[in-house]
């Protein structure tokens, strides 16, 4: 979900030319990789692909609002090759609401997240202290009748307001709003720089919505993509000085 919104940026940067062989090749890559998106079976990943997508958009319509009609020609397409990918995979089973209703995957998120507030209350300025948020849910706030294992929060903002505390969690928030709206100030510059501001405001809109249905930051490698984002938005930023 985070690498989408690159091939995003190639088709838009004027050094490809015009339609041939390297357009053809990104729009095989972008569709390899929607497939290897709806092959894993992730509500998050398809959210926050599709969060990526409407970030990429509204930028680009917030610079040159005349290029609206291919924006939604753009917008169109991929949501049609995704409505298609989910009906060849299965995938479109798994996000009928009748299914999602009785999915252990979301019940039993809802459950942990429920607690997790609660202990958020418990304990909003400390929190429980660094890897205690899985620990403490199951030993004080879960279901006697219930026997899952969590080692976190399985959503990254309520782990890091759990185990950290509320500031914590207000500043990582605030980051993440500065950086969206730097993409969006960045993109009303002409040019490559505009393009490359969108991808990454996508790369980045992709990775904090992913981070609400799973705990994704404790991983480093999970940070590659979305690290380079932020860095060129911030290389791209010292420029405007």
């Amino acid at each position: 979900a985070t690498v989408l919104p690159w091939f995003w940026v190639c088709w838009k940067l004027s050094w490809l030319g015009p339609v041939g062989a390297a357009k053809a090749f990104l729009l095989l890559g972008e569709a390899a990789l929607w497939f290897a998106l709806c092959m894993t079976f992730s509500r998050g990943g398809l959210v926050a692909a599709m969060g990526a997508l409407g970030v990429f958009v509204a930028i680009r319509f917030a610079v040159v609002p005349e290029s609206w009609k291919a924006l939604l020609t753009m917008a169109g397409l991929r949501v049609g090759l995704v409505a298609i990918l989910l009906l060849a995979t299965g995938f479109s089973s798994r996000v009928a609401p009748e299914y999602a209703r009785t999915d252990g995957a979301v019940v039993n998120r809802l459950d942990l997240w429920q607690g997790g507030l609660q202990m958020m209350a418990a304990a909003p300025v400390s929190g429980w202290g660094a890897g205690e948020s899985g620990r403490g849910y199951m030993n004080w706030f879960q279901s006697i009748d219930r026997d899952e294992g969590y080692a976190t929060m399985v959503n990254s903002y309520l782990h890091i307001a759990v185990e950290h505390g509320l500031p914590v969690l207000v500043l990582i928030l605030l980051l993440a709003m500065f950086l969206l709206l730097l993409s969006f100030q960045i993109g009303k510059r002409d040019g490559w720089s505009a393009c490359l501001a969108c991808g990454a405001g996508g790369s980045v809109m992709a990775w904090a919505l992913a981070n609400v249905f799973t705990t994704l930051w404790i991983d480093w490698r999970l940070w590659v993509v979305p690290g380079v984002a932020v860095m060129l938005l911030l290389l791209l930023s010292m420029q405007m000085q």
